[in-house]
């Protein structure tokens, strides 16, 4: 296998967006496993990022890897999605300890991503702390600007719900289904 290391900071960033934007592509042309290679790639080039700039590469290694899990999961590589997916929470965890305010939704976002990766597994005990965690970090953020995260937080704690009705905590899981009905009702009456 030829060698990706990148010769300059400038020439690693351009070639590892570069292969994200042909992994992404190929993806939605349907050439899935071609994707997950060059997604592979780019992933393993955006790690190299962090040695020049940890803060800086955070975010773009946190999302190739969002990418790189949805192509994986496209072809059925549930447990490397959710590999990718962990690692990505890692990443947006790190950024979110630097700056709350700004990193909070897509670490929200992460969280209930990689709770359907670990529900798909099976592993709901896991997937209820994630999406639990998910729905915190929304709730918050809905109580501090209720129009721009109600839908977001209505999203999370419908998926919430799921994982706590297949660990059979009913009385949780339909806590979860009410609020979150109650806030999609909000929202069908505003139109």
């Amino acid at each position: 296998e030829g060698s990706d290391r990148p010769y300059s900071l400038a020439g690693s960033k351009l070639l590892a967006s570069r292969l994200m934007a042909l992994a992404k592509a190929l993806h939605s042309a349907g050439h899935v496993i071609d994707a997950c290679e060059i997604g592979r790639r780019s992933v393993r080039l955006h790690r190299e990022l962090l040695s020049y700039d940890r803060t800086l590469a955070l975010g773009d290694v946190a999302l190739a890897l969002e990418h790189y899990s949805s192509f994986l999961f496209r072809a059925l590589r549930f447990n490397e999605a959710c590999d990718a997916t962990r690692e990505a929470v890692i990443l947006r965890r790190d950024l979110f300890s630097r700056n709350p305010s700004l990193h909070a939704p897509n670490l929200a976002l992460t969280l209930c991503n990689y709770a359907t990766d670990l529900a798909l597994l099976q592993r709901h005990a896991e997937a209820c702390e994630a999406g639990g965690e998910a729905v915190a970090i929304r709730r918050r953020l809905y109580n501090d600007n209720q129009g721009r995260h109600r839908v977001a937080l209505a999203s999370a704690l419908y998926n919430y719900g799921e994982d706590l009705r297949r660990m059979a905590q009913l009385a949780r899981a339909c806590d979860a289904f009410a609020e979150a009905t109650t806030l999609y009702s909000y929202l069908h009456e505003q139109h």
